[in-house]
């Protein structure tokens, strides 16, 4: 079954947007603002809002964490099994 889901006047950054030039919302600043279309758990595009709309949310990817720890103190070498996998 598919779900279908607007998400009514929103921003969401286009430089997190695999084809920003292919929505329709209305760029501002470096979002773009309008209705969130979204199909089966999947954003498929959006559509620009209705006139004198307001900011209802912030739409952003799932925090995630990344970053490195470079062996700055020499001290893989302590780690034998870390060593061995190299």
């Amino acid at each position: 079954m598919v779900s279908d889901q607007v998400i009514s006047n929103v921003m969401v950054p286009r430089s997190l947007m695999h084809r920003p030039s292919a929505c329709q919302g209305v760029v501002r600043d470096d979002c773009l603002f309008g209705d969130l279309q979204v199909r089966d758990g999947q954003i498929v595009g959006m559509s620009r809002p209705k006139a004198n709309a307001a900011v209802s949310g912030f739409v952003m990817p799932r925090l995630t964490e990344p970053h490195v720890h470079l062996d700055k103190c020499f001290t893989i070498s302590r780690m034998t099994s870390a060593v061995d996998s190299f």
